[in-house]
């Protein structure tokens, strides 16, 4: 059975804040990222989609998958990258001290 979409409903600053977990201050003055949100202008008042929120939470937690993959994969790039080094450092000092010939 297709699942229905959920129907949207209009957030306040305060409700963004405490649904994303930063201070109502941090939301109104788009710090954080929060700026990306888009925002609804309703006569005075100013309001965030439900989905667009939803939808901005996503796409912040993929970046920060996709983030950690790239920095592990760093880590291990220059983990073996130094073995190399080291391995290549060992071979120099034995063909050294063996004179000349690698063991």
């Amino acid at each position: 059975m297709p699942s229905k979409p959920t129907p949207d409903r209009f957030l306040s600053f305060a409700e963004v804040a405490e649904m994303i977990g930063l201070n109502e201050g941090t939301v109104r003055n788009g710090e954080c990222g929060t700026s990306e949100i888009p925002r609804i202008k309703l006569g005075s008042r100013v309001v965030f989609s439900f989905n667009a929120v939803q939808a901005w939470m996503a796409a912040k937690a993929e970046e920060a998958e996709q983030s950690k993959a790239r920095s592990q994969s760093a880590v291990v790039d220059l983990l073996a990258e130094k073995g190399r080094r080291r391995r290549a450092i060992e071979n120099t000092l034995t063909t050294i001290i063996n004179g000349g010939r690698y063991r």
